[in-house]
């Protein structure tokens, strides 16, 4: 997960589909499932996230997989924030993935489709990329897994549990990407060293924005670069 600094702009459809918000669950649901202009939402959220899930940080469509508009806090539990744009983000997988990964890989829904975020969400636990600080939280592994990170107190830590657990970031689809993605990328930087710049040049590669665009596990390729990677720009 990385942070994701939300424009102060919304767009007009969401302003007027919030006058009023809802203000019940039920409400809620109908209103949304009425929004006619989601599609062009999400283009937008995905242009401010460089085009990766909020969540997981996948490419998804580098997968063959696609997005939807997620409710951060869940708008059955917070009806007056579904229109709310500080509240939306893009979140994979797309509801026509489901049926497929789950086929693929049993139960590997994670993000927004997760069985524990479809659930009542603890507020003061749930870690959200809306937050300045919320990549401190986690720590990869090169199994492909994803943990709290080192060194966090207890309440940080089971935070971060929570919200590992909460989204399935450690399904089994996930846990085998990321550890391609280290494994190959870790075989680059062998290669390369001891040879700072060459290093270096693979950083700007991999962990540079090219296109309005950003890797698929961005903060974890961040990591595997060390201070090298906390310079790319």
């Amino acid at each position: 997960m990385r942070y994701i600094a939300k424009s102060q702009q919304s767009c007009h459809q969401l302003k007027q589909k919030n006058t009023p918000p809802p203000q019940s669950s039920k409400e809620a649901g109908r209103r949304w499932s009425g929004f006619k202009n989601k599609s062009a939402l999400l283009d937008a959220l995905l242009k401010e996230q460089l085009k990766i899930c909020c969540y997981s940080e996948l490419s998804a469509e580098n997968y063959g997989y696609g997005y939807h508009v997620e409710h951060v806090l869940n708008k059955s539990q917070y009806p007056r924030l579904t229109f709310e744009y500080a509240n939306l983000a893009a979140s994979a997988l797309s509801s026509s993935d489901l049926s497929s990964i789950n086929k693929a890989c049993g139960k590997a829904a994670f993000g927004g489709h997760a069985i524990g975020k479809s659930q009542a969400v603890d507020k003061k636990l749930f870690i959200t990329p809306h937050k300045p600080g919320c990549e401190r939280f986690f720590y990869y592994l090169s199994s492909g897994e994803v943990v709290p990170a080192i060194g966090l107190n207890t309440h940080d830590s089971a935070r971060a549990k929570y919200t590992i657990e909460c989204l399935n970031l450690n399904s089994q689809f996930l846990i085998r990407e990321r550890k391609s993605w280290w494994d190959e990328l870790n075989d680059l930087i062998i290669d390369a060293f001891p040879d700072s710049h060459a290093i270096q040049k693979l950083a700007d590669l991999y962990a540079g924005k090219s296109s309005g665009a950003i890797c698929s596990f961005y903060s974890m390729t961040l990591q595997m670069f060390g201070k090298i990677g906390k310079g790319v720009k």
